[in-house]
């Protein structure tokens, strides 16, 4: 089986549950329950829900529900260069090493100074996937990676949102958390 397009995909849950850390000074937005403070020795704080699990691959750290199998992946970005072009040289990268069979673009656009690239594909297992790979400005930073099966893509709006929102970057580092 070819190795993951993306960090974290995997055709089944993996890791140790999340534990709760400190949260971020604003401590803004106020966490719905079921919602923890997840704090990184790398720096940054995001929110998740009770019950996924946490496990890191390579320089990624990756957070899984075990029920709908949604992914969250934070990784450092190390910044420089067009975030847009990036996620354009990794789209014709994968597309063309025949990594995402099957594979839909739904958009690849410039954000905000970064760059988000959302796709769906086939993954070997048999599963329809659908994912957005978020990167920063070219200061550098983290990318939010974020997979789920196409089925349950409308269902996790909601849960990805929050994320997003709560999501507090600090200086990326190779430090394990």
């Amino acid at each position: 089986m070819p190795p993951p397009p993306f960090p974290c995909v995997r055709p089944d849950a993996a890791g140790t549950p999340v534990r709760a850390g400190s949260p971020p000074a604003d401590a803004a937005p106020t966490l719905p329950a079921g919602w923890l403070w997840y704090a990184d020795s790398a720096g940054f704080r995001v929110a998740v829900p009770a019950g996924w699990l946490r496990l890191r691959s390579g320089s990624t750290t990756c957070f899984q529900d075990p029920a709908t199998r949604r992914i969250l992946g934070v990784e450092p970005y190390p910044g420089g260069g067009d975030p847009l072009g990036q996620l354009r040289a990794a789209e014709q990268d994968l597309t063309t090493g025949g990594r995402l069979p099957g594979y839909e673009r739904v958009r690849l656009a410039a954000t905000g100074g970064g760059a988000e690239w959302e796709c769906r594909w086939t993954a070997p297992y048999g599963e329809r996937m659908h994912a957005l790979r978020v990167l920063p400005g070219d200061a550098g930073g983290w990318t939010l990676g974020w997979t789920t099966s196409d089925a349950d893509w409308s269902a996790g709006a909601g849960q990805l949102a929050l994320i997003r929102d709560s999501f507090r970057p600090g200086r990326a580092t190779r430090a394990a958390g």
